[in-house]
């Protein structure tokens, strides 16, 4: 892979993730039962997304020292 286009990946994983904790700190002010639930599980998988990305990111970098 590109490295420039997996600098840009990571990148966009990473910014899921910070939406995710937006997902989640909207369903926790909203007062709707099934909409609070879905934004908070919606936001849990989009910052496990960023989770990963972060982790891989990490990885190659400490890859590319070794």
């Amino acid at each position: 892979m590109d490295r420039a286009f997996s600098i840009f990946v990571h990148i966009g994983l990473f910014l899921s993730g910070l939406l995710g904790l937006a997902f989640v700190a909207g369903g926790a002010v909203v007062i709707n039962r099934a909409d609070k639930i879905s934004l908070i599980v919606i936001g849990l998988m989009m910052i496990s997304v960023g989770a990963w990305g972060c982790i891989n990111a990490v990885r190659q970098a400490l890859a590319v020292h070794q």
